[in-house]
């Protein structure tokens, strides 16, 4: 969400930039988004450096779970067994239809052609993820002919601050989170181009993202949705928008149905014979960020729930109210850095900036994203666990959903 304040608008009132195939960049900005594109690769490869030699490895639930699971899936095809039936998952359990198997997601094709995956290999994968939603991210940027320099500050943000921080041991949502960002991107190129290969491709992403579902996966369908309704209404024709959009969201959704339907039938037939194919609403409102988490926004590690040396003090330890304490200490970290949020306040909110048309649906995305996160500490959350499609069929996580 950060990413879209940083960039340098237009005057109050005019369209969005247009996509840079009808407007293209100047000599200057292409050279920038050149430096742009090698300056997210040296601080994504700084930043990942350590992982990527194998000095560290990614924990929790990476190595716990997600790292098993390869394992497993590359043993199998390498044997000649069924990867679709885990025979030593209590009576046997169905991967095929296990949300978190990786066997729809681009981690397949390292099962495949490696029959026994080292923990380095995986991480290299997770990282390589975060790069294409960085890359994606740059792409967003130079379509609308925005500063490169805000590019790369929310490229990394992205990347490496908030979700994709804290929940980096999470491979699902890290995978959804990425391809969300790429579908957003592939989407605004085929409405704006009116461009049906460009529909596929977002369809692709799009089905990327919701093959293995999770409430990011979720959250980031209703992102999507809200993209192309703001892109039909914020238009000078909303007839012909919304008529010209028909052809691409067509292709769009059928390649998302047939890249991700019968994974999703499945994982619905298995949920459904599950114990918890409805998630209580007393139990999901237990995931809710604190409202004191915020704060870690603007400080980083503020409670320091990643600092082994200093006592964690944040909400759940002594002191604080009831319930406030059903969360992992690093799910209520969404710090994304110092610059991302000075270009909030600066350009965002001192600069009046944040309602200007290129980055109206952001805004709103925004805060929608924080009141959902903030679940039952705000009124709203009941109202959209009752009417929102999908959200009582998933337990809460504490951060910022993917925008």
């Amino acid at each position: 969400m950060n990413k879209s304040v940083m960039g340098m608008s237009r005057a109050q009132g005019q369209s969005a930039p247009s996509i840079s195939g009808d407007q293209p960049l100047t000599a200057i900005t292409q050279q920038g988004y050149v430096v742009a594109f090698l300056a997210v690769f040296a601080g994504w490869a700084i930043l990942s450096l350590p992982w990527l030699l194998g000095r560290v490895t990614i924990p929790y639930d990476a190595t716990a779970h997600f790292y098993p699971q390869l394992q497993f899936l590359a043993r199998a095809l390498h044997s000649g067994d069924s990867p679709f039936w885990a025979p030593h998952v209590f009576a046997g359990s169905p991967q095929i239809a296990d949300p978190q198997s990786l066997i729809f997601s681009p981690a397949f094709l390292l099962a495949y052609f490696n029959p026994a995956p080292s923990l380095r290999a995986f991480d290299t994968y997770v990282f390589l993820v975060i790069l294409a939603g960085c890359l994606a991210v740059v792409m967003l940027f130079r379509d609308r002919g925005w500063h490169p320099a805000s590019a790369v500050l929310a490229a990394l943000a992205f990347g490496f601050g908030a979700s994709a921080n804290s929940r980096v041991q999470h491979v699902g949502q890290i995978q959804g989170l990425v391809f969300f960002i790429i579908a957003l991107w592939l989407l605004s190129r085929a409405l704006e181009r009116r461009s049906m290969i460009y529909g596929a491709l977002a369809g692709v992403a799009a089905g990327f993202m919701i093959v293995e579902p999770g409430q990011v996966q979720l959250l980031g369908c209703y992102m999507l949705i809200g993209y192309v309704i703001t892109h039909w209404f914020t238009s000078q024709d909303v007839r012909g928008a919304f008529v010209r959009s028909i052809s691409p969201l067509a292709v769009a959704g059928g390649v998302t149905i047939a890249l991700a339907g019968v994974p999703l039938l499945l994982t619905f037939l298995f949920g459904h014979a599950a114990s918890r194919a409805e998630i209580p609403f007393e139990h999901v409102e237990h995931g809710s960020l604190h409202p004191a988490s915020l704060l870690t926004a603007f400080i980083a590690d503020l409670f320091g729930a990643n600092d082994t040396s200093v006592p964690y003090w944040g909400p759940g330890s002594g002191g604080w109210v009831a319930n406030s304490g059903m969360l992992s200490q690093n799910m209520g970290q969404i710090y994304i850095g110092i610059l991302p949020m000075l270009a909030l306040i600066a350009f965002g909110f001192v600069n009046q900036r944040l309602w200007r048309y290129e980055i109206r649906f952001y805004t709103i995305a925004l805060g929608f994203s924080v009141v959902y996160a903030l679940g039952a500490y705000t009124p709203a959350f009941r109202m959209l666990y009752e009417v929102m499609p999908g959200v009582p069929q998933f337990r809460r996580r504490s951060r910022l959903p993917p925008c």
